[in-house]
């Protein structure tokens, strides 16, 4: 067993009292312009959104809600880069806030290092292929209703790298015989007949004719 030696002089009870550290941060800032401030303001914060690290938390929605609040946001000398570097820790809230404190101290000194260890993280590969591949239209769901669902998978995971024609292919193979036959005749014949933004429009017609 290894003892702590304590200077001489010091109670024994200050070996075991919580002190305030100086905890180093993940973030490694870019220089900015000499006699530039930056100081984070409420109306900042105020038009950015939160996430909270929750299951029913979508991380994908909270970077592009984040980018667009971002672009209101100009400080004179320095970057949007980093500008979002610096204000998307204060989005973080309760476990996200406190899984950007277990990073590696001076990990991140960009922002695509920063968006990709948060995707990592609450949307790993294994939960895009996941929502992507068992997709199956619900009993009594009309097509107009697994259309705009599949849609909205998509959008959830933008960096899938699955492609247009695969997702089309996903999509008719998650549909019931039903609609399959409706989907085949609404395209002419079938479906493959047609490339994907072909069938994508086809799809949007008949979810608008069906709605």
């Amino acid at each position: 067993m290894a003892f702590v030696i304590l200077e001489a002089g010091d109670p024994l009870g200050n070996s075991l009292t919580a002190h305030a550290t100086n905890i180093p941060g993940c973030i490694t800032y870019p220089a900015v312009e000499e006699g530039s401030t930056f100081e984070i303001k409420h109306h900042m914060l105020s038009i950015l959104p939160t996430f909270h690290g929750l299951s029913t938390d979508d991380p994908n929605m909270h970077i592009a809600e984040f980018l667009m609040g971002c672009k209101n946001i100009l400080v004179k000398g320095l970057s949007a880069e980093s500008i979002k570097l610096r204000l998307f820790p204060y989005t973080l809230k309760d476990q996200a806030r406190r899984w950007l404190l277990t990073l590696p101290s001076g990990s991140i000194s960009t922002w695509n290092q920063l968006s990709e260890k948060f995707l990592n993280k609450y949307f790993p590969a294994s939960k895009t292929l996941d929502m992507r591949l068992s997709f199956a239209q619900k009993p009594n769901e009309q097509f107009h209703e697994a259309w705009e669902r599949f849609k909205e998978l998509n959008r959830k995971c933008p960096h899938s790298g699955i492609s247009s024609t695969d997702q089309v292919h996903i999509f008719f193979r998650g549909l019931n015989m039903t609609t399959k036959t409706l989907v085949n005749a609404s395209c002419g014949g079938s479906y493959k007949d047609k490339n994907a933004q072909e069938a994508c429009l086809s799809f949007e017609k008949m979810a608008a004719d069906t709605q």
